[in-house]
């Protein structure tokens, strides 16, 4: 186990609008902001979602889109920045289905990709007083935060 000993500097609450791209909003705000470390949470509705599930056999996600409203029931995650600078938001998502969608599924969970706002989507940064760097290869060709 590694570890790295921070601070919060301040939190920056967003409402992202209708139609609006989660993943790509935290990396705008970031930027706008300042922020090279933080940690996020959510909740709101989704038009539409990718999520992955991290295959490390073949060091790749597998991927299953929704094109109907979600319920956010959680968003978690973080945000790094990469060799570049450039900030990295890593988001996990638990979707719910609505009732008469749900059949044998009860919610779809993994990584966010890519999500479209539906009704609005309200997100918390923590920002933390040290950056976090994604830099560190690991298994599968991800890149682990340095620590």
């Amino acid at each position: 186990m590694r570890g790295l000993e921070t601070s919060l500097a301040r939190v920056l609450f967003l409402r992202l609008e209708e139609g609006e791209e989660i993943i790509s909003s935290i990396k705008r705000a970031c930027s706008e902001a300042g922020v090279s470390g933080a940690l996020v949470m959510g909740i709101g509705g989704v038009s539409s979602a990718r999520v992955g599930f991290f295959d490390p056999e073949e060091g790749g996600y597998r991927e299953v889109e929704v094109s109907d409203f979600h319920e956010v029931a959680s968003l978690l995650g973080n945000v790094s920045v990469g060799e570049g600078g450039e900030a990295i938001p890593h988001v996990h998502v638990v979707l719910g289905y609505r009732p008469e969608m749900a059949g044998e599924k009860a919610c779809l969970a993994g990584h966010l990709i890519e999500g479209r706002v539906r009704g609005t989507m309200e997100l918390a940064l923590l920002v933390l007083s040290d950056p976090l760097r994604r830099v560190v290869p690991g298994p599968g060709g991800l890149r682990l935060i340095e620590a």
